[in-house]
């Protein structure tokens, strides 16, 4: 009797633990759903953030492409072979302030006839296209220079709704560069310009 008193006890105790341990199970699928619902909130709310910041950035990227006020702050360089050379943003842009356009190359260590080891170049813009974007898509403006070291220069830039964007520069002698950084407005350029060649 004794016996059996015993194992109706360790039976309770065992049915009662595995209940508690039954509403555990729940509580904790319960709790990892609503961790689950709070990550969806705070990703969707991210994005959403990201989203208008981007479009505001977008907005100040197409008035300072209507103002014809810009500067690509290079880090990349392409040559024509496609080529790609890691330089400095400082030394090295391309800048567009109204109807005068300026192209910059400048490479550390080296001696060069702007005073940084590189050229720089001016020119008068003779034509300024804005392309129509797509729906986020990127910024387009198409550009003929004329000066006097490359004669007719064409120039297409592709500006990224993040600021991101890409310079192509196609003169005379089958002379292709191309420019990618970042894009500034010109009063917030950090770019030092070197003694103009031409």
């Amino acid at each position: 009797m004794k016996k059996l008193m015993q194992w109706l006890v360790a039976a309770l105790v065992l049915i009662a633990s595995n209940s508690s341990f039954a509403q555990t199970k729940e509580e904790k699928r319960e709790i990892k759903e609503n961790r689950k619902q709070e990550r969806k909130l705070q990703k969707a709310e991210r994005k959403n953030e990201e989203a208008i910041r981007l479009k505001e950035n977008y907005e100040l990227i197409v008035s300072q492409i209507k103002d014809s006020s810009f500067v690509i702050e290079t880090n990349t360089l392409f040559d024509r072979y496609n080529n790609s050379y890691q330089v400095s943003p400082n030394t090295n842009f391309v800048m567009v302030n109204g109807d005068e356009f300026t192209m910059q190359l400048g490479f550390n260590g080296r001696i060069g006839v702007n005073g940084l080891g590189g050229v720089t170049l001016e020119g008068n813009i003779t034509r300024y296209e804005i392309l129509e974007a797509k729906e986020n898509g990127p910024a387009r403006i198409r550009l003929t220079v004329n000066s006097l070291l490359l004669g007719s220069t064409e120039v297409g830039v592709t500006v990224s709704r993040d600021g991101t964007s890409r310079a192509y520069v196609s003169g005379a002698f089958r002379t292709r560069l191309s420019f990618a950084g970042e894009f500034s407005p010109l009063e917030e350029s950090i770019v030092y310009k070197g003694i103009v060649t031409y």
